[in-house]
């Protein structure tokens, strides 16, 4: 649907839809939206946000207080507002990773996950309603056709992340001991589980190392198949980031070299040209001083 066609039906809907359902909205309580979804044949749509993020205050007030777009979402959705700081009774947010906020999930009634959006653009009303309904659309379809990202369970064990991911998480320690950092990467264990994962692209900006970053890559087609691609992506560009900022601080040509190959193998073309060259310049003006 193009954007224009968006707003005008929106801009429309108040006499299309004077009878309309409405959203049902679901403060915090993650059982509590599964359920209401099962009875009315709906989807979730997960809401991630935090109190003091401004994106997330303008998403609601813009969008989720508009009538005409609760009208929209109320036909397929009941959204669940979720606060992903506030994380210790449902472990929402570390099962999904959620660091960036807003950010949205579409469940289905059963509590797989359908489709995950960081961030809506726009800083008025045409662009940020284009934006979530662009997203429902395809999240909607999706579902329609069964599709679910397959990595993910319906269920959630608090007891499958490591100490320092919750207390990260649930903001009661967000200093990482390195000591548990460390072991958690050095202890064998089910590489493809959505645990580790969940905690491999959470940690992924932080020090990993090679041989999980190496891991991630050379199995780049399985995690994807399970996590879905862009997740996947988004962690290879904070691990090359890693790799190739350790180079510049080490002032470590050979090593430079090695990032900038695992770079080259882990992004798109351009955009790997792009981050290797920036990071050589980095590395000139460093050995240079």
């Amino acid at each position: 649907m193009k954007p224009h066609w968006i707003f005008s039906l929106l801009l429309a809907l108040p006499p299309l839809l004077a009878n309309g359902q409405g959203l049902d909205i679901v403060e915090q309580d993650y059982p509590a939206a599964l359920a209401k979804a099962a009875e009315s044949d709906k989807l979730v749509f997960v809401d991630f946000y935090t109190s003091w993020c401004a994106p997330c205050k303008e998403l609601d007030k813009l969008i989720f207080q508009n009538d005409s777009v609760r009208d929209v979402l109320g036909k397929d959705f009941v959204l669940l507002r979720y606060d992903a700081e506030n994380d210790t009774t449902f472990h929402l947010s570390k099962k999904h990773h959620v660091s960036s906020y807003p950010t949205g999930l579409i469940l289905n009634p059963e509590g797989y996950l359908v489709a995950r959006k960081y961030g809506f653009p726009g800083d008025d009303f045409e662009a940020l309603s284009q934006s979530v309904l662009v997203f429902t659309e395809q999240a909607l379809r999706r579902s329609q056709g069964d599709t679910v990202i397959a990595g993910y369970s319906n269920h959630i064990d608090g007891t499958e992340y490591p100490g320092f991911y919750i207390d990260y998480v649930n903001r009661t320690n967000t200093k990482v001991d390195s000591t548990a950092f460390r072991e958690y990467w050095d202890t064998e264990r089910n590489v493809f589980s959505e645990g580790y994962f969940s905690t491999l692209f959470y940690f992924a900006s932080e020090d990993i190392p090679d041989r999980v970053a190496d891991r991630l890559l050379e199995h780049k087609e399985i995690y994807s198949t399970l996590y879905g691609s862009t997740d996947v992506d988004i962690a290879l560009m904070f691990l090359s980031f890693n790799k190739l900022g350790a180079a510049v601080a080490d002032g470590d040509r050979e090593q430079l070299a090695v990032a900038a190959e695992y770079t080259r193998a882990a992004l798109d073309k351009d955009f790997a040209e792009e981050v290797v060259a920036r990071y050589e310049e980095q590395f000139r003006a460093a050995v240079a001083e």
